[in-house]
């Protein structure tokens, strides 16, 4: 039964990547936790991380999970993308369907 599901979610995965290598340097990964939201520039020829970003915040407990603060971040994103020069960006829902918090962050970026 496992075996199925990984298999799935692999093939998944590859059929996604293919689009990408389309003129596309560089990739902004979702990844949402049950409290946060992180997401990460990635450029997919090198497979390096260049920038991360997070709702997460140090000692603090609170769910951070919602749709406004899924809007900041995608402007913080942004933001910090166009300090780093770095355009041509793609982003990646990593399997999500594209509604509630992924889609308010892909708002947030593409906004600026």
């Amino acid at each position: 039964m496992f075996g199925f599901r990984r298999k799935k979610r692999s093939s998944a995965i590859k059929r996604i990547r293919a689009k990408f290598g389309r003129g596309v340097q560089y990739e902004a990964l979702l990844f949402c936790s049950s409290r946060n939201i992180y997401a990460q520039i990635i450029d997919i020829k090198s497979g390096e991380t260049k920038l991360t970003v997070s709702t997460c915040k140090k000692g603090d407990k609170k769910n951070h999970r919602n749709i406004a603060e899924a809007s900041k971040l995608g402007k913080l994103l942004s933001e910090k993308c166009k300090e780093a020069k770095i355009s041509n960006v793609s982003f990646n829902r990593a399997e999500k369907i594209f509604h509630g918090v992924v889609k308010a962050v892909a708002d947030g970026f593409y906004q600026n």
